[in-house]
C-alpha cells in the first residue's frame, strides 16, 4: 500500500510540472507570470558596438532577430510562419510590448550576456552568450560530448527594421 502511495505522489508531481504554465497572455503576446530576470536592473556597460532599435537577424534563415534598448532591455522576435521574418507580420510596426518575448542584455569584459523569456515549454528563462564583432552579433553554444567540447556560432546581423519603445 505504501509503494502505491508513493507511485501515486510522483505521478501527480510529474502530471503538474507538465501542465504548469509559467506565462500569461497579454494582448497578442506571452509574458513570464512572475519576473525572474537575473539581468534586470544591472549596471550596463554601454557599448559604441551595438545598435539601438535595430533588429538583428540570424544568418542562416533570419528565423530569430534581436533587439536592444539602451536601458538594458531586450525584445526576441520570432518569426510566426517558421521560415523568416517579414514585414507582413507587422514586424514594421513592432515596439517593446508587443514583441514574442522579453528580456535584458548586458556586457561585460567585452562579452555580450542575453537572458529571455520564450513562451515555449509553458514558458522558460534562456540565456546565451558571445561577442561583437564587426558590426555582427556572434552567438556562442558548447556543446558538451563524452571526451571533447564543441562550440557552434549563430551569426547575426543588423537590418533595417527598427522598433520603438
Amino acid at each position: 500500500m505504501k509503494v502505491i502511495r508513493i507511485i501515486l505522489f510522483f505521478a501527480l508531481v510529474l502530471v503538474h510540472s507538465c501542465i504548469s504554465n509559467k506565462t500569461k497572455i497579454k494582448g497578442e503576446t506571452c509574458r513570464p507570470e512572475k519576473d525572474r530576470f537575473d539581468y534586470k536592473g544591472e549596471t550596463l556597460n554601454h557599448s559604441d558596438k551595438l545598435n539601438f532599435n535595430k533588429l538583428y537577424l540570424s544568418e542562416n534563415g533570419e528565423r530569430l532577430g534581436f533587439g536592444f534598448m539602451e536601458d538594458g532591455r531586450l525584445l526576441v522576435e520570432a518569426s510566426r510562419d517558421g521560415f523568416s521574418l517579414k514585414d507582413k507580420f507587422g514586424i514594421s510596426d513592432l515596439t517593446y510590448k508587443k514583441a514574442n518575448n522579453i528580456g535584458y542584455w548586458k556586457i561585460v569584459d567585452d562579452r555580450l550576456y542575453l537572458e529571455y523569456f520564450s513562451c515555449s515549454n509553458s514558458g522558460m528563462y534562456l540565456k546565451k552568450e558571445g561577442v561583437i564583432k564587426e558590426g555582427k552579433i556572434i552567438l556562442e553554444k558548447v556543446i558538451h560530448y563524452p571526451f571533447r567540447k564543441e562550440i557552434r556560432e549563430t551569426v547575426y546581423n543588423l537590418s533595417e527594421f527598427s522598433f520603438s519603445e
